[in-house]
């Protein structure tokens, strides 16, 4: 099976007093509709900035983050197919379940090119 995922970090500074950011995060190619998407954005630091779940509609997710401020970001992501809205892990805390993904992404304010 082929799992997609989609992190798209989009910088904008059209006013220059606001200073914060747009994440979107979007992950395609789920094996099927059912459960939903977890997702957690957290800083260097690994204190959390948003988390949550969302639906899961045609085999993709997408969560749009707005006012972030410049820094370092990780983001983790899985498929919550029992939705118990937990990452389900064995003994070895391994997930049972669907891959986490964690990227690190540094955001840096300024005008994108």
């Amino acid at each position: 099976m082929r799992q997609g995922i989609m992190i798209l970090c989009f910088l904008f500074s059209g006013k220059a007093w606001s200073q914060t950011f747009k994440l979107v995060i979007e992950v395609t190619d789920f094996r099927s509709d059912k459960g939903m998407m977890g997702y957690q954005v957290f800083t260097k630091e690994k204190k959390p900035v948003a988390g949550g779940f969302i639906a899961i509609k045609n085999k993709t997710a997408k969560v749009t983050l707005d006012s972030l401020l410049p820094g370092e970001y990780g983001v983790r992501v899985f498929h919550d197919e029992n939705n118990n809205q937990k990452l389900d892990v064995n003994v070895l805390k391994i997930p049972k379940r669907w891959w986490v993904f964690r990227i690190m992404q540094r955001v840096k304010w300024g005008r994108q090119n």
